[in-house]
């Protein structure tokens, strides 16, 4: 039931690829799936000059870090959620993946 779930996730963010969401702080981004549909690298979009997107600093993020993540999901925010994963490097990716998951078009609570 659970690998289930984590596909429909999965598929969620695949149709939601390109629109735009926020972090726990209000930061806008976007995120595109990669070339062989293993993982997601996300955009930022600026909201003060250059307004034109930009990848953001961050490793991509893996289809299976995002299955492992709706494991623990709902979580309090980004640092929680990276220290139940165990990510311990000073990227982004925890941010943008709480974000994705927190947007009520994949994860309705």
């Amino acid at each position: 039931m659970l690998r289930r779930s984590s596909d429909k996730i999965w598929s969620k963010i695949v149709k939601n690829e390109g629109k735009l969401m926020k972090t726990k702080t209000g930061n806008v981004f976007s995120y595109r799936i990669t070339k062989y549909k293993t993982s997601i690298m996300p955009i930022w979009h600026f909201q003060k000059p250059p307004k034109f997107p930009k990848a953001a600093p961050t490793r991509y993020i893996s289809k299976n870090l995002i299955k492992n993540a709706f494991d623990v999901f709902p979580t309090m925010g980004p640092t929680e959620l990276k220290k139940l994963l165990n990510l311990y490097s000073m990227d982004t990716a925890a941010t943008h993946l709480w974000g994705i998951l927190n947007d009520s078009r994949i994860y309705k609570k």
